[in-house]
């Protein structure tokens, strides 16, 4: 079990292999500890209202593609500000139906990214990543978009007892 812990904290899927255990055994109040001091250390948000907000954004993030996912996972990693829309999409145009406009609009709705000046997209905005975005991506980023099928079980373990994440 400890090595599952590890491996889950590891790869950024501590805190939805938490919040599904407090899910699946509602009444042990030292699992509701845990989970409140993994994903909310602070105390600022609720367990529940936590909850409601995680399940939101996986809602939102099961409509982001493959390319936006790549999109999101560079922008994720590079400090706010980093990257302008040109740089990041050099066929950005604001005429309705264009693919670019729809990605940085679908992640900005996710709250993960808005324009760094504020205001609305343009090719020159640096792309700023919003302080939810950054905690979110932190705790989940990884597991949000990429969410195992099925938790890790013993029968995923390879030779050497280390839990294999799932494909």
């Amino acid at each position: 079990m400890f090595r599952v812990l590890q491996q889950a904290e590891a790869e950024a899927w501590l805190a939805e292999l938490m919040l599904a255990a407090q899910t699946q055994y509602p009444g042990n109040l030292t699992l509701r500890d845990a989970v409140e001091e993994v994903i909310n250390p602070a105390g600022f948000i609720p367990t529940a209202a936590l909850g409601e907000l995680l399940q939101e954004l996986r809602t939102l993030t099961r409509s982001i593609s493959p390319g936006e996912r790549e999109k999101l996972r560079e922008i994720m990693a590079a400090p706010s500000g980093t990257y302008t829309v040109q740089q990041l999409f050099p066929a950005f145009d604001r005429a309705p139906g264009n693919p670019d406009h729809a990605t940085l609009r679908k992640l900005r709705d996710a709250q993960f990214i808005r324009p760094e000046e504020g205001g609305n997209w343009k090719r020159d905005k640096r792309i700023g990543i919003k302080p939810f975005g950054r905690l979110v991506w932190h705790y989940l980023g990884r597991s949000l978009l990429d969410p195992p099928s099925e938790p890790p079980s013993r029968a995923a373990s390879n030779s050497s007892g280390e839990v294999e994440k799932p494909e």
